[in-house]
């Protein structure tokens, strides 16, 4: 007899040997290796005779149960109820195939969120950045104050807020706008590029929301708001107060804020800046006014002062006019200002060779009266302060040549608020 070749794997009499063949039924005997061996060779017509007779009504093949399972595998998989968890996610799937592009990536739920690009794909422009009106105020108040913690008591927020939005700021524009130190902040190229266009910004936000609260034509008859004027400082108590002070009396409604400057080429300095919307200055404009920004500037002339000449009380036998040659040698008070005016007076007695003695030099103006008034030497007036020296006494006398200064109201050719309008209106209308 030939031995029994065990195969590997399988154990005879042990249930559950699944290596080689399918699981043994509980309770049966396990076929050896040997018999699977022999019968995986016997043709299928002796394996068919093998196999037991179909139970009629049973689930063997050719029973009513294995005719409907053959039945319902024919007719497909069976769809779950509606209304149902499980209906659902077969909805939702067969959309999302419905949706799969072919030859694509599967799509998930995370790319059903996310919009799709429109125009064959192609990207949008990158949007600029965002910059809210309390940034750019914030790095204004930086600017006019010169550090941090001016600025937050300025404002009213706290050093770190002004230090977070400046921050921001910068972050958003990608550049450097102030240098901080110890001693304080100061603009970068960056920060003063920016500063003009940040002032005009708020200033037009102001003004919309005044166009929106005065409901349009009633805010242009009826001005509100807040003016910035920049003033020469010579032209502060005279031309400026005047036409200032009849433009407060038409519109009581709007804040006029003077920024006086010492020299009178600060004054177009501060227009082209940004921190004035108009300006009172001297005419000529400034030796240093750039040639484009001159293009760009509208001149409304306002008249012409007569400078005079002012001495102690007891000089009435002075000629009048008075020829500037007899000032020659006579103690004068000077202005350290260097404004247009000292250089028009040194240029007329220039003219005539007359070359007075500098007694005193003040950086006030409107000491210049009351110093005349004391006998320190004789000084150069004119408008109000010259009308309240005449009557506190001092003797005033016009010259020979005629010394005349020109003034102007000047702003730059772009859209104005309401108020700069009506102070435009009144100086057009006053005008010679």
């Amino acid at each position: 007899m030939r031995p029994e070749r065990r195969r590997r794997g399988v154990r005879p009499g042990v249930r559950g040997g699944r290596r080689g063949g399918a699981r043994t039924p509980r309770g049966g005997a396990a076929r050896s290796g040997r018999g699977r061996r022999r019968g995986a060779a016997q043709p299928d017509a002796a394996r068919a005779r093998r196999r037991p007779a179909p139970h009629r009504g049973g689930a063997g093949p050719g029973g009513a149960g294995h005719r409907a399972d053959v039945a319902r595998r024919a007719a497909g998989p069976r769809r779950p109820a509606c209304g149902t968890a499980a209906g659902d996610l077969a909805r939702r799937r067969a959309a999302a195939a419905a949706r799969q592009p072919r030859g694509g990536r599967r799509l998930g739920r995370r790319d059903e969120r996310r919009p799709q690009p429109v125009d064959g794909g192609a990207r949008h422009a990158a949007r600029p950045p965002a910059v809210n009106r309390r940034q750019l105020a914030v790095f204004l108040a930086v600017l006019d104050h010169g550090s941090l913690g001016a600025a937050a008591s300025a404002t009213g927020l706290a050093q770190p807020t002004v230090a977070q939005s400046l921050d921001g700021l910068e972050a958003q524009l990608g550049a450097v706008l102030v240098h901080r130190s110890s001693a304080g902040t100061t603009p970068t190229a960056a920060g003063r590029a920016l500063e003009p266009h940040a002032r005009q910004l708020l200033r037009g936000a102001g003004a919309a929301a005044e166009a929106v609260r005065s409901a349009g034509e009633q805010c242009a008859q009826r001005a509100s708001g807040v003016l910035d004027v920049a003033v020469e400082a010579v032209l502060a108590a005279d031309a400026a107060s005047e036409l200032l002070g009849a433009f407060s009396a038409r519109h009581p409604g709007v804040r006029v804020q003077v920024r006086v400057a010492e020299h009178d080429d600060r004054v177009l300095e501060s227009l082209l800046e940004g921190r004035a919307e108009v300006a009172v200055a001297s005419l000529p404009l400034g030796r240093t006014t750039p040639s484009r920004a001159a293009s760009e500037l509208v001149v409304v002339p306002l008249g012409e002062q007569e400078v005079l000449v002012a001495f102690p009380p007891g000089s009435d036998d002075l000629p009048d006019p008075l020829p500037l040659a007899a000032l020659d040698g006579r103690d004068v008070i000077g202005v350290t200002d260097h404004s247009r005016r000292e250089r028009l007076v040194s240029r007329a007695l220039e003219a005539v060779g007359a070359r007075p003695r500098l007694a005193v030099e003040t950086a006030h103006r409107e000491a210049v009266a009351s110093l005349v008034l004391a006998g320190a030497g004789a000084g150069f007036l004119s408008g109000v302060l010259a009308q309240w020296a005449a009557a506190e006494g001092v003797v005033l006398r016009r010259t020979r040549p005629a010394v005349t200064a020109a003034h102007a109201l000047v702003h730059l050719r772009r859209a104005l608020s309401p108020a700069a309008r009506a102070l435009v209106r009144l100086a057009e209308d006053c005008a010679p």
